[in-house]
Parts: C-alpha cells; sequence; structure tokens
C-alpha cells in the first residue's frame, strides 16, 4: 500500500470515530521532568503535572486529569484549542496532512485504534512512544529557545535579564509564574516517580526518545542506555536527541554506548537540529560549530552504519535564504549512507512561538527561495532504489510554503517585526554577532525595519 493510500486509510478510520480523533493524544507523550510538565504530542503546550496526581499514581506523568479531558473532546468530536498546530493545516482544505494523520498512521500508534475506541475518557494508559527529558542542560541557546529547556540560556538571562521587548521576553518570572523554573537533575520528584514507572512502563513501549537539554550532557541517558543493555526489547526504538554540538570526546563515547545496545533493539535513531546551513545555521543556533557538527555526523555512521539521522528543521525567518544549501547537504548524505543501510530523514516544523522569529514577518517576495527547494525535493525524490526526498518529506516542504504564504488574520505585523528588529540588534549586542553580515539577503530588509523602529 502507498503512503497516500495509508493516509486515505488512516483517515477513514480516525473519521469513524470522531472528526476530531487523534491516536497520539493516548498513545504518544513528552515528558519535561526537569520542569514536572507533559504534553501529547509535542505541539500543544505543556502543562503542569499535579504532585497530588502523582501520589496517586506515577502514570500521571502522562495520564494527567487535564490531558483526559482532551481525549473526552475528541472522543466526543470537539476540537481542544491546544491542538491548533494540527487545526491550522487541516484548515488549507483536505488535500494537507496534518499530524494528527501522519503521527496516528505511524507504526506505534495504529495498531491501538480498535484498543482506545473502546476504553473510557479518563482511562489510564501506557504510551506507546515516550520522549522524556531528564535535564536542561544544555551546551547551546538557540534563538528560538527559553531557560527552562537550555541552562545556556538561563545563564545568559541571569546574567542580562530579559530581553527588552514589548514584553521581558524569556524571562525568569514568567517561567516561575507558568511553573517551568528548572528543578535539577538530583532530588527531582517528577524523576524519582519516571523511575518508579519504569519497570511497568519499559515493556510496552515501542518507541523511546529522550530529549532535552542536550541528553548527552544528562546523568540519567547514561543509565536508560544501560538498562537496554541489560534488557533487551526487540520490539523497541532507542531515539536520542542531540545538537551533536559536545565535543568529538562526548560524542564517540556516545556512539560506542550506541552500538553496544544496538543489537539489544529493533531500531536505532538519532534526532539533530539544524535549521538553514553554513553560518546562518550557527546565527541560529548559538554554540553549533558546522565542521564539529560534520564530523559528529561521520563518527555516529562509523560505529552504526544502519543509523537512521532524522535532521529536525524549526523552520523560521532566518530559515529561508540558504534553505536549499541544507537540502543539497542531505541528499548527499543520503546517498552515502544508504548503500550502508543509514537512513537520512528531513522533518520540517513551522515555528510557532516566538511570533517576532516566524516566517509571516517577511514579505512574500523573500519567500521565493522555497519554491526553488520545493523543486529541488521534487527533482531528486526517491525513485527506483535511488535514494532522494520521501513524499512525506516533500509533502512536509509543500504544506509549509503553503502556511508561509497565508499570514494570519490575527498577525500583528507590526508589532513583530518590531520585536524582530529590536531581538537582533539585543542579540548582537550580547553574543557578538553581525546579522546584516551573515544574512545579506535580508540586509535590506533589515534596514527598512530599523527605520521604522527608529521612528
Amino acid at each position: 500500500m502507498s503512503f497516500s493510500d495509508e493516509i486515505k486509510r488512516i483517515k477513514k478510520d480516525l473519521a469513524s470515530v470522531s472528526p476530531s480523533f487523534c491516536i497520539a493524544k493516548w498513545k504518544q507523550v513528552t515528558i519535561h521532568l526537569q520542569t514536572g510538565q507533559t504534553h501529547s504530542c509535542h505541539h500543544p503546550d505543556t502543562h503542569t503535572i499535579p504532585l497530588a496526581e502523582l501520589k496517586s499514581s506515577p502514570s500521571a506523568l502522562h495520564n494527567t486529569q487535564y490531558k483526559k479531558e482532551q481525549r473526552r473532546m475528541m472522543l466526543e468530536g470537539q476540537r481542544p484549542p491546544e491542538c491548533q498546530y494540527c487545526w491550522n493545516i487541516e484548515n488549507l482544505g483536505s488535500d494537507y496532512l496534518s499530524d494528527r494523520f501522519i503521527k496516528s498512521n505511524d507504526y506505534w500508534a495504529k495498531p491501538y485504534l480498535d484498543e482506545l475506541k473502546g476504553l473510557p475518557w479518563d482511562a489510564n494508559v501506557n504510551p506507546s512512544y515516550l520522549e522524556v527529558s531528564f535535564s536542561h542542560k544544555c551546551n547551546f541557546k538557540c534563538l528560538y529557545c527559553f531557560p527552562h529547556i537550555s541552562s545556556a540560556w538561563e545563564k545568559e538571562i541571569d546574567q542580562e535579564g530579559p530581553y527588552p521587548l514589548s514584553y521581558p521576553y524569556n524571562g525568569m518570572q514568567w517561567m516561575r509564574e507558568r511553573g517551568r523554573a528548572p528543578l535539577d537533575e538530583k532530588d527531582n520528584p517528577y524523576v524519582e516517580a519516571f523511575w518508579k514507572w519504569w519497570p511497568e512502563l519499559y515493556p510496552t513501549l515501542k518507541v523511546l526518545r529522550i530529549t532535552g537539554g542536550e541528553p548527552l550532557l544528562a546523568e540519567s541517558t547514561h543509565k536508560i542506555l544501560s538498562y537496554v543493555k541489560n534488557h533487551p526489547q526487540k520490539n523497541l526504538e532507542i531515539a536520542i536527541n542531540s545538537n551533536l554540538g559536545s565535543s568529538e570526546t562526548i560524542v564517540k563515547k556516545f556512539a560506542d554506548s550506541l552500538q553496544e545496545a544496538r543489537d539489544k533493539v529493533a531500531k536505532m535513531r538519532v534526532y539533530t537540529s539544524v535549521d538553514t546551513w553554513s553560518e546562518q545555521a550557527e546565527y541560529i543556533r548559538t554554540g553549533l560549530k558546522m565542521n564539529l557538527f560534520a564530523k559528529n555526523i561521520d563518527h555516529l555512521f562509523a560505529k552504526i552504519p544502519d543509523l537512521s539521522l532524522t535532521f529536525m528543521c524549526t523552520f523560521n525567518a532566518l530559515s529561508v535564504p540558504r534553505f536549499k544549501s541544507l537540502l543539497e547537504m542531505l541528499l548527499q548524505l543520503k546517498r552515502t549512507h544508504r548503500p550502508h543501510g543509514g537512513e537520512v530523514i528531513l522533518d520540517i516544523s513551522y515555528l510557532r512561538y516566538p511570533d517576532f522569529l516566524s516566517v509571516h514577518i517577511l514579505p512574500h517576495d523573500l519567500l521565493k527561495p522555497l519554491e526553488a527547494c520545493l523543486q529541488f525535493m521534487k527533482d531528486h525524490r526517491e525513485h527506483d532504489g535511488q535514494a532522494g526526498f520521501h513524499e512525506y518529506e516533500i509533502g512536509k516542504m509543500e504544506r509549509l510554503i503553503e502556511y508561509a504564504q497565508r499570514r494570519p488574520a490575527n498577525f500583528n505585523l507590526d508589532l513583530q517585526r518590531t520585536d524582530f528588529v529590536k531581538y537582533i540588534l539585543e542579540s548582537d549586542r550580547r553574543r557578538k554577532t553581525d546579522f546584516q553580515k551573515t544574512f545579506p539577503e535580508l540586509k535590506p530588509f533589515f534596514i527598512e525595519l530599523q527605520k521604522l523602529v527608529v521612528k
């Protein structure tokens, strides 16, 4: 069955339950143990895990009362507001695929459809796809990231304070008010609850994904890999998110651990992040060094030739100018590692927050390079065993372009462009960078915006 036929089938199956049903709300979870927050899937905002619920059952790390209410809404055919990411895509038309369909069609989700539709809305369910963050320790401070996810960001805010935009961006006071002030990995009640739940949870998992922060800097990441080596799980896929920006020594040690655990599980995946290419990628993801990044990728494939490596792109306004260079690099990697069983995938998500870095701040003429990117992907699509871009990768690029060209009616363009200029100028000051030199394609646009802000 083709991918297109599979999607048609899952659309029909989900609709038989309700027009808003999504398996990920039950079977996928991301848990941020450093803040005691959770969400399903990764698109909705996180919410706090009440300690009182956790005392009753450690599975409340996933099955919070709040989340159960979202499940009830879906079973009744309502659209939970927290899932607006997918509703935005589906509102574009029936031909556009939201992650509700893509995720529900995945192997860790689709087999559970009949089981889930027969359960009461408030039932506790073990996830089949677990993404967990143990710590916010991180050596990067990406432009769109936050202090509760990156210790490097937290350090900057402690030293310099929040960014003075139309609101105090990334201020720690806001984090504390929202219950997102990060806790230490040790003496953390949420981490303790996780390890209590772990023996019950582990056998039911299809995908275990560790994120951060930077997971290679968290002790629990290595504890997990050690556990897996001693408890083979042949139906399990292990996935680790890493910026691959740590030293070669750390990454080589990580590659050794993955190699040791490789034959204990079904598949080994690494997810890394890059939003464009060259010095523009380094500008967006402060701490990234492209030469080191490339070397660390080579180290992983040298140890695990059949590794699956996914490049996660949080597509934002600064991704546009050099994105085709990223696609060219990915195509080369696909063709290099495919003969050895390796897999290289591009996963594109559009940036939702902060709004001032969204593609919607750009005028339409600056979006023109995206059409060339799409054509490049179509010209180099996978066919007849030749490595290239998959249909779902191309589909995500198509929906990104459609989204970029349709600025929401409630998008406050003047305010977001003003905040964009203020943010870039302050970031350049703090990080000793030079936006206009790094992004010559956007320099005229930025200079014109500066004039408006000064006025």
